[in-house]
């Protein structure tokens, strides 16, 4: 459903699918309800990756914020808001709500897109895509604006995980989904932790064939510093900053 002030909003069934072992909806499965309904906006108004493509553009994420307060169980509907709050820059900011049957607040999130040209890879101007385009400056968030994250290096010390990406990681832009990096991160907490918020900047993308590490450290005990790397398993100089990420985890 889309209103007057170009919010978009839709109800969703919490599937099985996208539940933990605790049948309550896991931060992948928020990730990737989230990533459903940005796309049904962007169909509805006519900026969405199969408008774009047509152009040899394609939206990617360059940053996100997300808060949770409560996640909701499985087989119970909820209803996720969606809108544009501006241009800055080279990036679009999208916010969301997820509210439960009753209205109760459950989780938010802000996100920062840019267009990149499919051939090139390199980022694109908003202005032809975004003239005219109706946003909405209400923040879903405490972070109204999403800076590029810089953590403190790890070494090999603080490895947690090592993987060769796999082809059901992979997305139509021809790289590895931003809701896997929100999974990755979910399966390396600290033992029997859950997480609060996660902010988290994309630096540069994964491809095929490529391995990731993932390095992680915990500067203090409500919060969790992630680095996630890519490389050739071939030629480990060829390993590049991929992700980072700071979790806040519940007390």
């Amino acid at each position: 459903m889309l209103d007057e002030k170009n919010i978009y909003s839709n109800d969703y069934f919490i599937e099985s699918y996208l539940c933990d072992q605790n049948d309550r909806l896991s931060m992948w499965g928020l990730s990737r309800l989230l990533q459903t309904v940005a796309e049904e906006h962007t169909l509805a108004t006519h900026i969405s990756y199969y408008d774009l493509i047509k152009q040899d553009k394609a939206w990617v994420l360059s940053r996100m914020y997300y808060q949770v307060e409560k996640m909701p169980e499985y087989s119970t509907k909820v209803r996720i808001f969606t809108w544009s709050r501006g241009v800055y820059g080279l990036f679009d900011a999208r916010d969301f709500l997820v509210t439960a049957d009753g209205g109760e607040r459950l989780a938010s999130a802000t996100a920062y897109w840019v267009v990149i040209d499919f051939n090139t890879r390199h980022v694109v101007r908003l202005n032809d895509i975004m003239d005219g385009y109706m946003h909405n400056e209400k923040c879903a968030t405490d972070k109204p604006r999403l800076m590029k994250l810089r953590i403190h290096p790890m070494d090999d010390s603080n490895r947690v995980e090592r993987f060769n990406v796999k082809p059901s990681m992979l997305d139509h832009t021809r790289h590895v989904n931003n809701s896997e990096y929100i999974r990755w991160i979910d399966d390396n907490l600290p033992d029997g932790r859950s997480l609060s918020s996660i902010e988290i900047t994309y630096h540069a993308e994964t491809k095929p064939g490529e391995a990731v590490e993932i390095l992680r450290c915990m500067p203090d005990d409500c919060t969790v510093h992630y680095q996630i790397f890519a490389f050739d398993p071939c030629d480990t100089g060829s390993r590049r900053l991929s992700s980072s990420a700071i979790v806040g985890l519940k007390g």
